[in-house]
């Protein structure tokens, strides 16, 4: 399971989320939400579940097509 950065930061900027925001809210760190969003680490499968819950949208809305 590969985060998509694009689709991660789309929905990000869509509901107006800062990565500080969306840190409080899940737990995640601004550091890892940063370097996700970037591309330079990919997620577990947990964090990204926490990020998905965390924007109020699926896991399948912010990862890369199997």
């Amino acid at each position: 399971m590969k985060l998509n950065e694009k689709k991660f930061d789309l929905i990000m900027a869509q509901k107006c989320m800062t990565a500080k925001e969306l840190s409080a809210k899940t737990g995640v760190t601004e550091s890892t939400i940063a370097k996700a969003k970037n591309g330079n680490r990919t997620p577990r499968p947990s964090t990204i579940g926490k990020l998905a819950a965390g924007l109020g949208v699926s896991v399948e809305s912010i990862i890369e097509a199997i």
